[in-house]
């Protein structure tokens, strides 16, 4: 079993004894609504919501890059170009990681 299937497994575990323990319902008040669920969920909802924007956030510094990295190589980015360049200064140009 790998490291990171043996990881999950613990947190998934960790995951299901924190609900299983934690089933009383608590009460939150947001402005004017009043909502009464389990405390587990209360907790869940916060931690699930900064994923999100964690991903989100990741995403789009991910496509900045991107663009960023198709500006600088403009037209060079072509596989016709890059073999020019290729012949031209005896070195080959490194692609990014994601192709």
């Amino acid at each position: 079993m790998s490291l990171r299937m043996l990881s999950v497994l613990v947190i998934v575990a960790f995951v299901v004894v924190f609900t299983l323990q934690n089933t009383e319902t608590v009460t939150l008040h947001l402005l004017w609504l009043e909502f009464s669920i389990p405390m587990a969920v209360a907790a869940a909802i916060p931690f699930i919501l900064g994923v999100l924007a964690a991903m989100l956030f990741f995403w789009r510094e991910q496509r900045k890059a991107r663009r960023d990295q198709q500006l600088q190589l403009g037209k060079a980015g072509t596989p016709a170009a890059m073999l020019a360049a290729t012949t031209a200064t005896g070195k080959k140009k490194q692609p990014s990681w994601w192709w």
